[in-house]
């Protein structure tokens, strides 16, 4: 499967439906967007066709036909989030109409059998941003993506110096608003709030350690799944009895253990300690909290040291669980560990008119001890996308602890009834 190759129909540019006002068209970034690199961020819907179109003809006037009601709707939308159809120019984003970037494409093959067994690479493939004719400084790319059998895949990629988690999920939110299968309407809700250079976080915030990126080299991604079930039984592991340990806690501290120890397998059993980055929305967290649809990376990095006497899960999740702000530099800070989770957002609810989604997903960006997390279909379960070096994956894909309580890319449409 990985060696089937995307074949583009169309490339367009989608503008706002109406010009931004002059006085908007210069977006300075505030000093929480400035920090992050001009890397895009991914997520993917997957719909099966429950039309069910009787020959190629009608799948392809199908397609097209909600192509355009998705063209006309990000149109509409990007009137109130006019930045992201502006293009970025160093640390501000030049606000000029020149749009979003939408890409039509096909691929040969049926969604079910894509969804049997996820193949990252062919995944990769429905990422708009690796598109090569993306426009330099483009602030939003979209592709949508047709199946043989009238499934679709709707890729969307917002540069990262812009849009968080939150971010991403309320303009989506706005975008589902503004499209239905007969047509649009003109009801935007939440409106979104951007902050620019005028805001900043406190001093204490800013003086928080930022952990290094590394891309590139031999790494290798892989999916594993958490059923609710052994989600259970996990937490009973990890509980210390002392406070409440959420299930995504247990879950990263099993992933963490494994990581770990793989590791230490190739390298001395002398390293250490560990650095964990898990990025926290700060919105509900400032002296002065923030409304959810206000737009920008209202985030930060809670920085988590795991010493050589904490390997025990209980005490992997109780750290975890403190998230402790201030953080000495670690002797292991130029190899951290970094974690996103998308687990609070209704992903699957996002109906843009043909039904809900089958699958969602949010697949990492190829960056070594990269982890994110987000919820399974029924809301119980956690989907993990995990990045590691090529010979730490070969070990942390064995670890019997990890198994114990996760499987490795299982079928997305029945796992929930095997596992």
């Amino acid at each position: 499967m990985s060696r089937m190759k995307l074949q583009i129909i169309s490339r367009k540019a989608i503008k706002p439906s109406s010009s931004t006002p002059k006085h908007l068209q210069n977006f300075k970034l505030s000093i929480w967007d400035k920090r992050l690199r001009p890397v895009y961020g991914i997520i993917i819907f997957f719909y099966h066709c429950n039309a069910n179109p009787k020959d190629h003809d009608q799948i392809l006037s199908l397609f097209f036909k909600r192509s355009r009601f998705l063209q006309k709707s990000l149109s509409k939308t990007l009137v109130h989030y006019y930045p992201l159809a502006g293009r970025l120019n160093d640390e501000s984003i030049e606000c000029n109409d020149e749009g979003a970037h939408f890409v039509e494409a096909r691929i040969d093959c049926h969604l079910s059998t894509f969804l049997n067994q996820p193949d990252f690479n062919v995944l990769e493939q429905f990422n708009p941003a690796f598109d090569p004719n993306l426009p330099s400084g483009c602030m939003l790319a979209t592709q949508v993506t047709l199946f043989n059998c009238g499934g679709i895949a709707i890729g969307v990629s917002p540069s990262h110096k812009l849009l968080d988690g939150s971010s991403l999920a309320t303009f989506i939110q706005s975008w589902v608003s503004l499209t239905t299968i007969e047509g649009c309407n003109n009801l935007v809700s939440p409106n979104p709030i951007f902050v620019d250079s005028s805001f900043s976080p406190s001093s204490g915030l800013l003086r928080m350690p930022t952990p290094s990126i590394r891309f590139g080299g031999s790494l290798v991604i892989k999916r594993f799944v958490f059923p609710a079930s052994k989600i259970s039984q996990l937490k009973e592991t990890t509980s210390s009895g002392k406070q409440y340990i959420s299930y995504v806690d247990s879950v990263l501290s099993l992933i963490m253990k494994s990581a770990i120890s793989a590791s230490r397998s190739l390298s001395k059993p002398s390293s250490g300690p560990y650095l964990l980055f898990q990025m926290v929305n700060m919105r509900k967290r400032l002296r002065q909290p923030l409304p959810r649809n206000t737009m920008g990376n209202i985030s930060w990095n809670a920085a988590i040291e795991i010493k050589e006497n904490q390997m025990e899960l209980n005490e992997l999740a109780d750290e975890i669980r403190e998230k402790p702000l201030p953080m000495r530099k670690s002797t292991k800070g130029d190899d951290p560990y970094r974690c996103s989770s998308l687990c609070g957002f209704p992903l699957y609810k996002i109906d843009f008119g043909w039904g809900k989604p089958s699958w969602v997903t949010s697949p990492v960006l190829r960056c070594k001890n990269f982890i994110l997390l987000h919820q399974t279909k029924d809301g119980n379960g956690i989907e993990a996308w995990i990045c590691l070096d090529e010979k730490e994956m070969s070990q942390f894909e064995r670890d019997q602890d990890l198994l114990a309580f996760a499987h490795t890319n299982p079928c997305v449409v029945t796992h929930y009834c095997r596992l």
